[in-house]
């Protein structure tokens, strides 16, 4: 038996995988990054989370924050899953370090709201 996630969800664990990966690379330098498969790989994986998340989310809920960038996220985690052969780490990094950040934030205010 399935159980149906509510949008409330699927925000959290978008919160979740971004906090994660910024607790990951908290510290790190882009050598670091790159020469730790374990945090390279985790990395990865919740840009994957992220991305099949906003799959899930109503665009009615999506509308709310229009400041994310739901479209790019998805894109994302498509070219992790389908083109992880091919990375470029170093646009990953970026994203790590310049977009995550306030996509928290987003996140975070996008959940009161849906609270309310």
């Amino acid at each position: 038996m399935s159980s149906k996630r509510t949008p409330l969800l699927w925000i959290e664990d978008m919160h979740e995988a971004a906090s994660e990966v910024m607790n990951f690379t908290e510290g790190l330098a882009f050598e670091d990054f790159v020469g730790c498969m374990k945090t390279l790989k985790a990395v990865l994986f919740n840009l994957q989370i992220l991305g099949e998340a906003v799959n899930k989310l109503p665009d009615e809920i999506k509308a709310m924050a229009p400041e994310v960038p739901w479209d790019q996220i998805r894109g994302l985690r498509n070219r992790v899953a389908h083109e992880y052969f091919d990375m470029n780490l170093e646009m990953i990094w970026t994203i790590t370090q310049q977009h995550i950040p306030p996509l928290v934030t987003s996140l975070e205010k996008l959940k009161h709201q849906i609270e309310q």
